[in-house]
């Protein structure tokens, strides 16, 4: 009996011990700082990924800038190379001029300018071929200056030309590198978003009862970071307004922009955010509604309505990206035909007003 009481008493100290372990007390903050740490990492990723796209578009537009110049040079070369031909062909006109002079030096048979002053038999005929003979050097000279200055100007043509598409092509090659510098450091932050979306689907779960818990006691709270995005491709058909009610006949104000098109094609989430209701509701079929965050003291939600309860693949407490697929379009509700009705909120009741969704793409 005594050895059974122990026994009994031993199991009881084991069991307590376990039960006030400090480590299972401190189990749900422990898991609650992971999630938040999980949470801070990812932002720090998004945001990375975020600024390289924007310095990878930077470096593309200044790629496209540096190959419209080049374009434009190529097109200014066919200009410069119909003045490069011109400059050739008087290169020719004076080297045909030069060597013609002294072929019919040759032809009279006078060896050169001096051979001309010498044949004079008198000094004023010596002083009059001299004056023929400074005339003729000077037009030599001159017509050497100007192959040469047509030389030098096919020259300067052709430095300033590769010199331009030089200039460019560096830039085109700087720029390149630094895309494929960024495009190797986005790589490596991708695949660590993915091993940190991966923790969050181990962590699902916990992080929607989290959540949960963060909504009903208002601790829900983080900094709204947009612009929204539309939340389907399809055409708009409706705005944001007073209208008169397609099923009342009333005018009323209609609290969103509406998206027609078939029964099952994507919708998207707007913005990064948390689903704070999935839910059925008499006008808007189903509901669901997306917490994005607050901006100057007002919280910022969108809502998606008149989809069927099996296209929903969200669920309240689940956190959701931008672009990420959230329903289908329905005709569930008050509804004409097809479509999705998106609003925007901002406010911090129960029933935020709604604000024209245009303003927050």
């Amino acid at each position: 009996m005594v050895k059974k009481v122990a026994i009994t008493l031993s199991l009881f100290i084991l069991v307590a011990s376990f039960i006030l372990s400090p480590d299972l007390i401190f189990a749900e903050k422990i898991s609650r700082e992971k999630i938040n740490q999980i949470k801070t990492q990812k932002k720090t990723v998004l945001d990375q990924i975020t600024a390289k796209d924007s310095a990878m578009k930077k470096e593309i537009d200044k790629m496209k800038a540096a190959q419209q110049k080049i374009d434009t040079i190529e097109q200014d070369a066919a200009k410069v190379e119909i003045a490069l031909n011109q400059a050739e062909q008087e290169l020719k006109i004076y080297d045909d001029k030069f060597k013609l002079r002294v072929r019919k030096l040759y032809q009279r048979g006078e060896m050169g300018y001096m051979a001309t002053l010498f044949a004079a038999d008198s000094f004023g005929k010596f002083l009059h071929r001299f004056e023929i003979v400074r005339v003729i050097m000077k037009k030599d000279y001159a017509l050497i200056e100007e192959r040469r200055q047509a030389k030098n100007k096919v020259k300067q043509k052709l430095t300033a030309f590769n010199k331009l598409r030089d200039e460019q092509n560096q830039e085109v090659q700087k720029s390149k590198k630094a895309y494929d510098q960024l495009m190797a450091a986005q790589k490596k932050d991708k695949t660590k978003l993915s091993e940190i979306q991966e923790i969050e689907e181990m962590h699902e779960e916990e992080m929607i009862r989290i959540n949960l818990e963060d909504l009903r006691s208002g601790k829900l709270n983080f900094p709204y970071v947009g612009p929204l995005q539309r939340p389907s491709h399809l055409r708009q058909t409706s705005a944001f307004g007073y209208r008169i009610h397609p099923i009342h006949h009333t005018k009323k104000l209609h609290a969103g922009i509406d998206f027609a098109g078939p029964i099952g094609t994507p919708v998207l989430a707007a913005g990064n955010g948390v689903v704070v209701e999935s839910r059925p509701s008499n006008g808007y079929g189903w509901l669901i509604t997306i917490y994005h965050g607050t901006q100057n003291g007002k919280r910022v939600y969108t809502r998606y309505a008149h989809s069927y309860p099996n296209q929903v693949k969200v669920k309240a407490g689940q956190e959701v990206v931008a672009g990420e697929q959230i329903t289908s379009i329905g005709n569930n509700g008050w509804s004409t035909g097809p479509h999705l009705h998106f609003e925007v909120r901002l406010g911090n009741s129960a029933q935020p007003p709604p604000v024209d969704p245009e303003t927050y793409f």
